[in-house]
């Protein structure tokens, strides 16, 4: 039956890709109570409930359902049947591993020296960091040309926001992920008060060029 549940999230009505399932042994455990139709649409549902918190920059190419759907049910993704046994309802969301968030961009860069992200919770494994950390230096030159913060650049290579190359992982945050455009003439702070922003569900207090938002 856990074929069936993936049939039908592929299928028109939920339009899953050919890239995205739940975990199977949590899907076959949620089966012995539940049909693969209500399999399919509890799944769904999680992931429409949960994109609904995200925050994405204006003119993001994929929606939040998108970007949530193939964070949490890529196969093989880290955690898969973590995050479909929470999905189901099998169990609770564990308490979050965090030392809070980082309130400064030297802040930051100590949180992912320390093996943590922007929020304070674990970022990758230190092969990955390691590989992120050596490509995040030279700075390409337009992240570094006038009006721009290099800083920017870094910070978003060793988080993961920008991706170097094909990696297993999936960017941590790809709302959050920095175009050259909407950084230009920001500092490294001003951006991440904009991230701030992003998390509570705020607008943005800089815009592009790094003048203020005018409140309204």
């Amino acid at each position: 039956m856990y074929d069936t549940v993936v049939q039908i999230l592929r299928g028109a009505r939920y339009g899953w890709s050919v890239i995205e399932a739940p975990e199977p042994d949590k899907t076959n455990e949620a089966l012995a109570t539940r049909t693969p139709e209500q399999i399919a649409e509890a799944l769904d549902a999680y992931v429409i409930e949960e994109a609904a918190k995200i925050v994405l920059p204006e003119g993001a190419p994929e929606s939040p359902y998108i970007v949530l759907r193939r964070r949490l049910f890529t196969e093989n993704c880290e955690m898969w049947g973590t995050k479909t046994a929470v999905a189901l309802g099998l169990i609770h969301e564990l308490p979050v591993d965090t030392i809070g968030p980082a309130q400064s961009p030297s802040q930051w860069w100590e949180w992912q020296d320390r093996g943590r992200n922007r929020l304070g919770e674990l970022l990758c494994d230190a092969d990955e960091f390691a590989r992120r950390n050596a490509y995040a230096s030279p700075v390409p030159y337009e992240w570094r040309a006038p009006g721009m913060d290099p800083l920017i650049y870094q910070l978003a290579v060793r988080e993961g926001y920008l991706p170097v190359g094909m990696t297993k992982f999936d960017p941590a945050y790809l709302q959050s992920n920095p175009k050259l455009a909407e950084v230009h003439g920001l500092t490294a702070m001003q951006w991440l008060q904009n991230l701030q922003a992003r998390d509570a569900g705020k607008p943005t207090p800089w815009l592009p060029g790094g003048a203020a938002r005018s409140k309204p």
